[in-house]
């Protein structure tokens, strides 16, 4: 999930590689369905 944004992408700098990547993940935290769609699988033990 977090390669989605920087896949085949140049980035001239670190700010620009940082800046892309904190946004994806601002996103993907407002996103907790996504989240959960791709994290949460049948075998994985439930905590309490």
């Amino acid at each position: 999930m977090t390669n989605e944004p920087i896949a085949n992408q140049h980035f001239d700098t670190l700010v620009e590689l940082d800046d892309t990547l904190a946004d994806h993940g601002c996103a993907l935290a407002d996103d907790p369905d996504r989240i959960t769609a791709e994290t949460l699988f049948h075998w994985w033990p439930a905590f309490a």
